[in-house]
């Protein structure tokens, strides 16, 4: 294995797990936030708002799903991806970089799915049905 590519996998999965909160929120505008904010405890789940509520909140399995298939694919993107540069640290920082955006790209992608398959009424602010 390249002793450059695993912290960049490292650097990645710790960027989703910092970013998958605040980007819920902003999704499904459930009240998610960044972890050092108010967290997930202001989401429309956890205060018990009236319906409809965030279906990553509401779903473990879902999110589980939806969220798990994001960080396989920023994985493989970080793993995959071939910086022509020579430097390593600069190399490490270009392959996590790809790994986070995929991560953020295909989470975009998997909420939208989410919202449209959970019948969630919204997805960044704009009415689905």
């Amino acid at each position: 294995m390249n002793p450059l590519k695993a912290p960049a996998i490292v650097i990645s999965w710790g960027t989703a797990i910092v970013l998958v909160t605040p980007l819920c929120g902003l999704w499904f505008s459930c009240g998610c936030d960044w972890p050092w904010v108010n967290f997930f405890f202001a989401c429309n789940a956890i205060v018990n708002t009236p319906v409809p509520h965030c279906p990553w909140c509401v779903d473990s399995l879902t999110a589980a799903t939806s969220i798990g298939f994001c960080i396989a694919a920023s994985s493989l993107a970080a793993w995959k991806f071939r910086p022509t540069v020579s430097n390593a640290l600069v190399r490490i920082l270009y392959r996590s970089g790809v790994g986070t955006a995929v991560f953020v790209g295909v989470l975009l992608i998997a909420g939208w799915l989410t919202a449209l398959a959970t019948g969630y009424p919204s997805f960044l602010g704009m009415r689905l049905n």
